[in-house]
């Protein structure tokens, strides 16, 4: 009796379903689609069959009715829009800003940078034990740092160059580049130095003959940049390059690129060779994304600390010719 009466109950409620149907639809709303699924799982049950189960997706406007879905899709921004698909490069909220280092701390700084090399998101400088390296980087969406985390610099040179969403790290090994053991004469400075510079591999016996990749080279960065040259000292001092010929010939080189020539701003920093009282030498260079295109104490920042020191720390900006100052 019981069951007879479920079954009548079942088929008045979708006569009614089917005669009020119509007008619903007059109607479309989240509303109106949530009462006609309920009306129908309970017509459902009560004539005891079972509704088939709904697949699981993850949520995306696309999954709304189709003029909703465009309203909302209208007022995603750009940048909204830009992080749906390029989500290799997510925003990482966990590296919103460097670590508040005291600038003026050596122990601060020595600290940090034994915190921060050895992380993951920090790529070696100078993977190689004779020729030059480079790495260059998009300061995009995520936190990265650029490194000696192998060891730290002696007599080598870094060069390091940024232009607006670029960064172009180098390092050149003292021996053969600079010097041959104290022999001038028979440096390889044109062929290890200035032809990677120029080029991206060098033309030295016995380097490699194949270029790094083709985004590994600082002409990439166009005019207006602005290179740091951290550097050997002499006499074990910081006041005074121990090359400076070849500081000046690097900075031609460069000037001399017709993509960056003359619009190039240069800062020199000579650096005591370690021992004798002197600290290792490591390098560490640090993006931070800060909030996108903001400026600001909430801009990007880029960061590069060496030994005990700070070479600079700048923020995104709107006048700088390189876009940081």
């Amino acid at each position: 009796m019981l069951i007879a009466l479920d079954q009548r109950w079942g088929f008045l409620l979708s006569l009614i379903s089917s005669l009020f149907l119509p007008l619903v639809l007059s109607f479309p709303s989240i509303g109106d689609t949530l009462i006609i699924s309920g009306l129908f799982r309970w017509t459902s049950r009560l004539s005891n069959q079972s509704p088939e189960p709904e697949p699981q997706a993850d949520w995306s406007p696309w999954m709304l009715p189709a003029p909703i879905a465009e309203a909302s899709l209208a007022q995603l921004s750009a940048r909204d829009i830009e992080d749906l698909y390029n989500i290799s490069q997510p925003f990482d909220l966990t590296k919103r800003a460097l670590d508040d280092v005291d600038p003026t701390s050596q122990n601060a700084i020595q600290c940090h940078l034994d915190r921060t090399l050895p992380k993951a998101a920090v790529t070696e400088l100078c993977p190689s034990p004779t020729w030059p390296t480079s790495v260059q980087r998009r300061l995009g969406r995520s936190y990265f740092g650029i490194g000696t985390k192998g060891g730290y610099l002696e007599g080598c040179t870094v060069l390091c160059a940024i232009k607006d969403d670029t960064v172009y790290l180098a390092h050149y090994w003292e021996v053969p580049g600079f010097s041959a053991g104290g022999d001038f004469r028979t440096a390889l400075f044109q062929q290890t130095v200035i032809s990677y510079l120029n080029s991206g591999k060098s033309t030295a016996e016995g380097a490699p003959t194949r270029a790094d990749p083709a985004l590994n080279q600082l002409s990439d960065l166009k005019g207006g940049a602005v290179v740091y040259i951290l550097t050997i000292g002499a006499r074990g001092g910081t006041n005074v390059e121990n090359y400076p010929a070849r500081i000046r010939d690097i900075q031609a080189s460069i000037n001399a690129d017709s993509a960056l020539g003359g619009q190039t701003t240069f800062h020199v920093q000579p650096y005591a060779r370690p021992g004798n009282g002197n600290p290792n030498v490591r390098v560490l260079f640090e993006y931070d994304p800060g909030e996108g295109n903001k400026l600001g104490a909430n801009a990007p920042r880029v960061r590069l600390m060496y030994s005990n020191h700070v070479l600079f720390d700048l923020r995104r900006s709107a006048t700088a010719a390189s876009g940081w100052s």
